[in-house]
């Protein structure tokens, strides 16, 4: 291993990481065993790691700041979640009034009302107007229906 590459592997090389699979690390330790440049800053870097470390560490955390952080946190993530399956909830309902509507549509049977069905409900029901027919066809089939104004409703 080079210096380029060993001065690049050392960014990843931290205390408590796994960022480095085995050979790579075994092979960054090798060259910083063999290179005395690259361990003078290998070293320098921990100490400056060691050292800034230890300053955070220090510094006193105020009052109660884990509980509130955790309870914005959990806050967030409620509000998030629950946005989030009130969108999901729209989103079925209106799958399933375009999945009813389309049912409706394309795979309802509707009555077929030709002048010779509304001839057979004449001479049955011995209705004698439009407006009878109309009646009979909503009463008896549930439909409201445009009858042709051409027939002879009163005919026998």
């Amino acid at each position: 291993m080079d210096c380029k590459s060993a001065r690049l592997l050392m960014e990843f090389a931290r205390p408590g990481s796994a960022e480095l699979d085995a050979g790579e690390a075994d092979a960054l330790q090798q060259h910083l065993a063999d290179c005395l440049d690259c361990n003078a800053l290998a070293a320098a870097e921990r100490r400056a790691d060691e050292h800034i470390g230890r300053a955070m560490r220090d510094v006193p955390l105020p009052e109660g700041l884990q509980e509130r952080l955790l309870k914005r946190l959990t806050a967030e993530r409620d509000a998030w979640y629950l946005r989030w399956a009130k969108r999901a909830a729209a989103a079925a309902v209106l799958f399933f009034a375009v999945g009813l509507l389309g049912y409706f549509l394309w795979f309802h049977d509707r009555p077929v009302v030709s002048s010779d069905v509304v001839r057979r409900m004449l001479d049955h029901e011995g209705l004698a107007t439009k407006e009878e027919v109309t009646e009979a066809f909503k009463k008896t089939l549930g439909v409201t229906v445009v009858l042709p104004g051409d027939l002879n409703y009163a005919a026998t």
